[in-house]
Order: structure tokens, then C-alpha cells, then sequence
């Protein structure tokens, strides 16, 4: 029988990352995935281990966007378990300000947009980022 403080060490566990990275005007940005039939996404992604969370995600807006940020601050933790295909996830977001509005989008997107909250729930996103988003205080 396992304890509680027992590891799963048969389940693959994945840290991901994402990010509201807020322009001047209070918008924050929104890209267009080149995968995932393509939806729109939040810049972010995997935390390659044993990298530490704000480095990596630094390192994933960087690749994704050209971007550098500051302020970044977690802001929401979310966790799950997909049994079918036997891994568990573990995903923060985080909020930060770009240091410059000068998107340079590596072959992950195809498209960016500076939106609001209002716009980003119009587009037609990954669910998952639809829900934090719609979260979001005002």
C-alpha cells in the first residue's frame, strides 16, 4: 500500500509555464500556434530540468517571441491528470511586462496580437487558456 508522502515514479510529470506578458497600452499577448490545429496561445512552455521556473520561462518567451520581460509574478497554479495517456501536469502562469513591443515569432507561431482580456475570449483559443484567462480579474 503507498503512503501519502509516496512518488508516483511511473507517471511521466511535466512543469509547464505560461505567460501574460503586458504591453504599455495594458494588453497582453496572444500567439497563433503553427501546431495544435492551430489555436492561439500564451508564450510559454516546458521547464527543461534541473532549470529553475523564472530562467526557463524567460528562456521560452525569448525563443517564442524575441522578447525580454520584468515583474514577472506567479499568479495562478494548475494541476491535472491525464490517465489515458498516463502524465500529470503541473502548469503556473505568470504575469510580466515586456521590456519592448518588438515581437520577433520563432517557427512555433505564425501570427501575434496585443489583446484584452475581452479579445483574447473572442479568439479562438486552446480551452485550457481560455479558462485562465477568463479567471482574470479585470
Amino acid at each position: 500500500m503507498q503512503t501519502p508522502h509516496q512518488i508516483n515514479t511511473f507517471m511521466n510529470i511535466y512543469f509547464n509555464q505560461k505567460a501574460l506578458i503586458y504591453n504599455s497600452e495594458g494588453k497582453f499577448l496572444a500567439l497563433k500556434a503553427a501546431y495544435k490545429k492551430f489555436l492561439w496561445d500564451l508564450p510559454g512552455g516546458g521547464v527543461e530540468i534541473p532549470e529553475e521556473h523564472e530562467p526557463g520561462l524567460r528562456r521560452e518567451i525569448r525563443e517564442e517571441t524575441g522578447l525580454e520581460v520584468e515583474n514577472i509574478q506567479p499568479i495562478q497554479v494548475h494541476s491535472g491528470h491525464n490517465k489515458e495517456e498516463g502524465f500529470y501536469i503541473i502548469l503556473i502562469c505568470y504575469s510580466c511586462n515586456a521590456l519592448s513591443g518588438d515581437v520577433q515569432l520563432s517557427q512555433e507561431h505564425t501570427e501575434y496580437r496585443w489583446v484584452t482580456k475581452e479579445e483574447f475570449l473572442e479568439l479562438e483559443a486552446i480551452p485550457y487558456q481560455k479558462d485562465l484567462v477568463r479567471s482574470l480579474k479585470s
